[in-house]
């Protein structure tokens, strides 16, 4: 039932704009567009022609630490060092972790090499049975 209104809605809309009057509506709403695109291309490239690079680079550039930092409070600033001295000790441990990991691991290597060398001499042994 739905479906024979949209159909026949539309059938009317297409005749409609058929019509010199659909036709003329069409025209104004397309010239509308095409000006209202025209304006906003010609500010588009007026803005970036008034607008040098070096300004665009000097406005987004990377702040200075020292600069970004120079007005917080003490209170930030202390909180930083000590995050710092945290991350440290944290970067320490890691580090001492992974070292004794790699020993570990060195010493099982050798120790598998070793192992599997007494299985061969075991294979290669017959033992007599009885």
């Amino acid at each position: 039932m739905h479906s024979l209104f949209f159909a026949q809605s539309s059938n009317s809309l297409w005749q409609q704009l058929q019509s010199p009057a659909g036709l003329l509506l069409l025209l104004g709403m397309g010239l509308a567009c095409y000006l209202m695109l025209r304006n906003y291309w010609v500010r588009q490239q007026r803005g970036e022609r008034e607008r040098p690079v070096s300004d665009i680079r000097a406005r987004f550039k990377e702040l200075q630490r020292d600069s970004a930092v120079s007005d917080a409070p003490v209170d930030v600033l202390r909180w930083e060092v000590e995050m710092q001295k945290t991350a440290r000790d944290l970067k320490a441990e890691i580090d001492c972790k992974i070292l004794a990991l790699q020993a570990v691991t060195k010493v099982a290597q050798t120790e598998r090499l070793r192992l599997e060398e007494t299985l061969r001499q075991a294979a290669a042994v017959k033992v007599p049975l009885s």
